[in-house]
Formats: C-alpha cells, structure tokens, sequence
C-alpha cells in the first residue's frame, strides 16, 4: 500500500541583496563642445585654460571670455570656423561645469578675435548660476546665428465674389 503525499513546507527567506556594480563612464558633453579647464589668474594655466573677467557668474553683464591653448589640442580651426559661418552675426555660446551643470553661464557672444596666442570672445551674459573656481572642468558649446533671412516672394492676390442672399 502506497502513502499519501505529505503538505509541503513553508519557503525559506531570502539571500541577502548582491553588491553594487561598478559605476559606469561618463558620456561626452556632445554638442559641437571642447573642453578647458577654468582659470581664476590664481595658478599657472593647465594644458588649456578659459578665463572670463568676472568668476561671479551672476553679476557679470558683459564678459570677455579669453580662450588659449598651450601644449594641447589646436583649437584654432575650431574657432575660427564659427567666425566664417557666422558671418558677423553672433552666437550663444554656453559655459558650464562638465561636472555640475547647475554651474553655468549662458552669453550671446560675437566673432571670436584671434590674439595669435589666445582667443577672446566679447559677450552679453543671457543667463547664469553659481561659479567657477580654479582648475574645474568646463565644457564650451557654441551654436552659431545669423541674421533673418531675405523675404519670401508675394503671393497671388484673389478677387472677393459677391455674396449670396
């Protein structure tokens, strides 16, 4: 004779979580961007440095941004392509901590002067938060705009019929 089949038993606890991943890259700041390191005048410029007039991001109305490149990257061909496509207009150029992007300045700039060892942008401040201190890591994007384009041609001029009753 054959025994019947028992109730099974309750479940067992769970395991214990599993640690943490490691953390992953950090994606690039895209955008037409490049990067420099922010000086304050306080050390000796990095690989390349920006520096504006005012670090007071909030307070600055006009800003002359100073670009120079030493020992790195040829920006040259970089800036001096906004100067040809603009054409004399402007651009937006936007600053901001590669870091901490609640750390920026937002400026509608003019065509970048070539100094021969360093660039210079003169530039409106649109917008900003917070500041920059020495060495932080800043990302330069640039969007370029021009003045309105010409008019469009007239369109046909139509008759107005008479109304019915």
């Amino acid at each position: 004779m054959l025994g019947v089949d028992g109730t099974s038993g309750s479940s067992g606890t769970s395991g214990s979580s599993g640690s943490s991943g490691t953390s992953g890259f950090s994606g690039l700041f895209g955008g037409d961007s490049q990067s420099w390191s922010f000086d304050n005048g306080e050390a000796s410029p990095p690989q390349y440095y920006l520096s504006l007039d005012d670090n007071d991001l909030s307070v600055a109305s006009t800003v002359n941004i100073h670009v120079l490149n030493i020992d790195a990257v040829n920006v040259d061909p970089w800036l001096t392509s906004f100067n040809s496509a603009i054409d004399g207009d402007h651009c937006r150029i936007k600053i901001f901590e590669e870091y901490d992007n609640t750390n920026f300045i937002v400026l509608d700039g003019t065509l970048a002067s070539d100094n021969t060892t360093y660039w210079t942008w003169t530039c409106t401040n649109i917008d900003s938060n917070g500041s920059f201190v020495q060495d932080d890591s800043l990302v330069v994007s640039v969007v370029e705009w021009g003045s309105s384009g010409t008019s469009g041609v007239d369109g046909e001029s139509f008759s107005v019929d008479a109304q019915g009753p």
